[in-house]
């Protein structure tokens, strides 16, 4: 069988994720990944791979067609010295390689069939060699002089994509190591893309490599028939990853924090395997963020800020766990990836709340175990331990009440402060909304009250939904770092951005994304509101959780 042998190779892939060193001052940056060679790992600092967030692929390829799919990593970590990457090792568990885009139905090339077949002496040989491995020894600077020669391969329709093809995005670094597959070791160098973000480091690369380098061959040498049908199999297999990797500092207090958390999530709104902790119910919008207003550029510089519109995925919700009765006015959620052109993306993820409940993780874990526990004294300790949440129920409680509104006719914002930087380097404090203006929606509760249904029905009446971001700027006795204060009085504000959302789908692409408020780019940086650096080791949290789900339910 001809078929697959795509592949393995992936590999290597996965191997690097990476992290972030813990951010003293806010100009500097989490990772300088400027260079870096072989040097001792004395005094270097060790980030475990993401396992569960990171992500391999591989396509192999026949005169006939091509296959693609992923192989896990078992194991990993990555060396950081004063801010660069300088080495790190990966495990490549060989025998969860997938494929996936064939299913059991198809008769002559089922997904089982070809796994068996991929898995054999004839190709991985995953009995002798269960895993690969990849060892990083050098991360140097990108140029032009760095590209690799095309292999030669016979053309038909399905040819491998060549090396110019099969390439990331603006490359910033050459990562150099040993690739270790079927007992073969060799060194290997690509170009890789590394984003290094305020709370995490990215890194995406692809590239090829040739199979037969590794003995990964079809059947027996001895096999003239073998070797025929080798022939037929192009050496050049397509790798690609994109991987991520959080700062390992969750929280200096207590580390678990954000699992804990999760756990109180689950316990109060059950466990709906391979969906959100939180926010279960909702469903998927895609469109378009344009530019409105060119004067935000003289606070941010941004490329969120274009003036090409940049494609939008992303999600409404209901705070909580499933919703089958949505006629209760309560909170929600909008969150959404901006895809750059240059491929890159940045989060916005918002909700309803005026201001947050509590001004630390800590805080907030109180208030989850006491909605868990629904005890009166448990909320009064919390009153007492956190006196912030007195005025936030005041609040609430003095807030005219308001009639049931549709997504569609909702304000989300921001709640966490954040910082636009400018291209000569001054930050400042913003808050930031997405304001509706969409017609009406009239809600019947007499009826099944149905989100979807609703939004959808006015999306085809006026083919598009639109919220303005109205950006607010901190005025000088503003509290920045505190979540559960509200901003008073008069401030400037620029109306940034608009959302235009194009379409809506009840399940999509956006159920398994993770929409971490921390994913920024270069101009827009987060504040040290101790509540915005939690959200993201718990959204990753959650994250895990639910893709460990995906993977079990898929098996």
């Amino acid at each position: 069988m001809k078929r697959n042998t795509l592949l393995l190779l992936l590999l290597t892939l996965s191997c690097f994720t990476s992290c972030n060193t813990t951010q003293k001052e806010e100009n500097k940056p989490v990772l300088k990944v400027t260079a870096t060679t072989n040097e001792s790992l004395e005094n270097s600092s060790t980030y475990a791979i993401d396992i569960n967030t990171s992500t391999t692929t591989y396509i192999g390829s026949k005169p006939t067609g091509k296959h693609n799919g992923k192989i896990f990593i078992k194991q990993g970590n990555f060396k950081v010295k004063e801010g660069n990457i300088i080495g790190g090792s990966v495990t490549l568990d060989m025998t969860s390689i997938t494929v996936d885009d064939l299913n059991d139905k198809e008769e002559s090339q089922g997904k089982n069939v070809l796994l068996t077949h991929l898995k054999s002496k004839d190709f991985l040989d995953v009995v002798n060699h269960p895993t690969g491995t990849f060892t990083i020894h050098a991360v140097n600077p990108y140029n032009t002089s760095s590209s690799k020669e095309n292999k030669e391969e016979f053309d038909s329709k399905f040819k491998p994509l060549s090396n110019d093809e099969n390439s990331v995005v603006k490359p910033t670094h050459i990562m150099t190591g040993d690739l270790t597959l079927r007992g073969v070791t060799k060194n290997i160098s690509f170009p890789v893309r590394i984003e290094a973000f305020n709370t995490k480091l990215k890194v995406q690369a692809k590239f090829n490599i040739d199979r037969t380098d590794y003995n990964i061959n079809y059947g027996e040498e001895t096999s003239v028939a073998d070797k025929i049908k080798d022939k037929f199999i192009y050496n050049t297999v397509n790798l690609g990853f994109n991987v991520e990797a959080l700062n390992p500092t969750v929280s200096e207090e207590d580390p678990t924090l954000a699992p804990k958390i999760i756990d109180v999530f689950e316990k109060k709104f059950g466990i709906h395997e391979g969906k959100r902790r939180n926010h279960i119910s909702g469903f998927c919008f895609s469109g378009y963020l344009s530019l409105k207003d060119a004067k935000i550029g003289n606070y941010s510089k941004s490329n969120v800020f274009s003036k090409k519109p940049l494609k939008v995925m992303g999600r409404f919700s209901h705070k909580g766990g499933a919703k089958k009765d949505e006629s209760a006015p309560g909170e929600y959620g909008m969150a959404f990836e901006v895809t750059l052109a240059d491929g890159t993306t940045h989060n916005f993820s918002m909700n309803t709340l005026d201001f947050f409940p509590v001004s630390t993780p800590e805080g907030f874990m109180q208030l989850m175990q006491a909605k868990l526990s629904g005890k009166s004294e448990d909320f009064e300790k919390l009153k007492q331990d956190h006196p912030e949440f007195k005025n936030y129920k005041t609040h609430y409680k003095n807030k005219p009440k308001e009639r049931l509104k549709n997504y569609a006719n909702h304000r989300f914002n921001s709640v966490n402060t954040f910082l636009f930087e400018d291209a000569n380097g001054k930050k400042t404090p913003v808050r930031w909304a997405f304001i509706p203006r969409n017609e009406e929606i009239t809600m019947d509760t007499s009826k099944k009250v149905d989100f979807y249904a609703d939004m959808s029905m006015l999306l085809r009446k006026q083919k598009e939904l639109h919220w303005d971001m109205e950006v607010t700027i901190a005025n000088e006795n503003d509290p920045i770092n505190d979540a559960a204060k509200f901003w008073d009085g008069e401030h400037k504000k620029i109306v940034a951005a608009t959302l235009t959302v194009t379409d809506v789908m009840m399940e999509g692409s956006c159920d398994v994304m993770n929409f971490d408020p921390l994913a920024l780019q270069e101009g827009i940086l987060p504040s040290d509101d101790p509540i915005l650096k939690f959200r993201s080791p718990t959204y990753a949290a959650a994250f895990v959780r639910r893709l460990q789900e995906k993977k079990h339910m898929n098996k």
